[in-house]
């Protein structure tokens, strides 16, 4: 699951298109052993996220990146502070497709992602263990 967040997290950085994804999904599926659980394209993607307790929540937000369209702006259809439309607008007739955000930021909750860190009894023996091994001299130590 870690390596199927870190390539979505990729695409979203460098902004790659969904064949470029699935592109790039085929290559890394072909270099790994039969068998493997990789998805095979981004829709597969996007459904073992929504399935796994990894869920993100979908915010509107400003093309100019000034606000968010979130809690008592969630019902605006323009940015107060710099008058930017929430919603795409189609170039050729300037008509504004309401419901298709301009921009969209996904907000990943941390608190999932720290109770799957800890369900495992080894995972939290690593995460705790300068806590629970702490040196005489004080001087770091890795064991």
């Amino acid at each position: 699951m870690s390596a199927v967040v870190v390539l979505y997290k990729v695409k979203a950085m460098h902004g790659l298109t969904k064949n470029a994804y699935n592109d790039m999904l085929e290559i890394l599926r072909d270099m790994l052993p039969d068998g493997n659980t990789l998805p095979d394209s981004l829709y597969s993607t996007k459904k073992l996220q929504k399935t796994s307790d990894l869920g993100y929540e979908k915010i509107d937000a400003c093309v100019n990146y000034c606000c968010l369209f979130w809690k008592d702006l969630e019902h605006m259809d323009t940015n107060s502070k710099c008058d930017a439309s929430r919603w795409k607008t189609n170039e050729c007739t300037n008509k504004i497709h309401k419901g298709i955000s301009t921009k969209v930021l996904r907000y990943f909750p941390i608190v999932p992602k720290l109770k799957r860190m800890f369900r495992s009894p080894e995972k939290i023996e690593q995460l705790l263990w300068h806590s629970n091994h702490k040196s005489q001299d004080g001087k770091e130590t890795f064991g």
